[in-house]
């Protein structure tokens, strides 16, 4: 599956920062592995940057670090899939007893989902 990956950056006089050449770094949780390595990311506009994750899988968590270059106090957009991935794994990921995802499996049983 493909996802898009975005980024805004603000430049140090608090304006939205165009022209920037920023990267991005993808690794999973699950095994440390790093999946993309400093991917350049394309410019969409107002701030705003773009990363097509080409491999993207829902079933993995993944951290997120965008760079926006040494140009920028706050260069460092960081984030993850993590709270995103919960309502995409499937039912059998949530089957832990006492889990936040059981109950929410549980009380979908009860109207018939």
């Amino acid at each position: 599956m493909q996802k898009y990956i975005t980024a805004e950056y603000i430049n140090n006089s608090g304006a939205k920062a165009t022209g920037l050449t920023p990267t991005i770094t993808i690794q999973s949780v699950t095994d440390n592995s790093v999946i993309v390595n400093a991917a350049a990311m394309t410019e969409i506009g107002n701030g705003f940057y773009k990363y097509l994750f080409a491999n993207y899988d829902s079933d993995i968590p993944y951290v997120i670090i965008c760079d926006g270059g040494v140009t920028l106090t706050n260069r460092y957009c960081m984030g993850s899939n993590s709270d995103e991935a919960a309502w995409d794994f499937s039912v059998s990921n949530h089957e832990i007893s006492g889990s936040f995802g059981s109950l929410i499996q549980d009380s979908f049983k009860g109207i018939g989902l």
